[in-house]
């Protein structure tokens, strides 16, 4: 399931490159291309040589890392359970989490649920000015309605979300008229390929408890 989930949130990150979308949906759709546009160009930022910052450096915030330097980003990583050493011998720079947000352009959440907002509204509206956030891990690590003011403000440029606090996301919810972000329906992990790699790893950790040893993934 890691497989899945992992592309997807990289996917993800790279709202940063939404005017390419943006162009492809233009021009292959005949109620949206105008003739009379031209021949548009849409400029947008690269991936090279910005920061992403990944709250959450277990195995797929690991993953996520791994993809973003092959893209030429720098990596800060915040893990309250990771030692700074293990962060760093990953090939990322360890941070506390307020430093990490007011660096970072791209912030990525892959963390367990918090029962309460991670990101409060102080903490999106410390973000750097323009930064991205990405959210594919537990919907209640965002306060929804302060992302929502950041993205109309101007605060941050963009987000991409897999997970809310309630789902299905409500019809009057502030985050659906929202600028410049992306909503999908907590599908990260819907491949056949992760359903059947779902299966095979909870049968093999009955089969672990039943032979009195401890699963490989505890409930958490």
């Amino acid at each position: 399931m890691v497989g899945a989930v992992t592309p997807k949130r990289w996917d993800s990150s790279s709202t940063l490159a939404r005017p390419m979308a943006v162009a492809s949906c233009r021009i292959s759709s005949r109620r949206a291309w105008d003739p009379a546009d031209g021949w548009p160009k849409h400029f947008g930022p690269e991936l090279h040589g910005k920061t992403l910052g990944v709250v959450g450096f277990d195995r797929i915030g690991r993953l996520v890392a791994g993809y973003a330097q092959a893209f030429g980003m720098r990596v800060l990583a915040h893990d309250p359970y990771m030692p700074d050493d293990a962060v760093s011998a990953a090939g990322a720079e360890p941070a506390a989490l307020d430093a990490l947000l007011g660096r970072a352009d791209v912030v990525a959440l892959h963390l367990p649920p918090t029962g309460k907002p991670l990101l409060t509204a102080a903490r999106l509206a410390a973000m750097k000015p323009g930064a991205v956030l990405v959210n594919a891990a537990r919907g209640d690590l965002v306060d929804d309605t302060a992302l929502a003011e950041g993205l109309h403000s101007g605060q941050l440029s963009a987000a991409a979300l897999d997970a809310f606090a309630i789902e299905p996301l409500p019809e009057d919810h502030p985050l659906r008229t929202a600028p410049r972000v992306t909503l999908t329906s907590h599908m990260a992990a819907c491949t056949p390929e992760a359903n059947r790699t779902t299966g095979l790893v909870i049968a093999e950790d009955v089969l672990r408890v039943l032979a009195g040893q401890a699963p490989h993934h505890p409930a958490s």
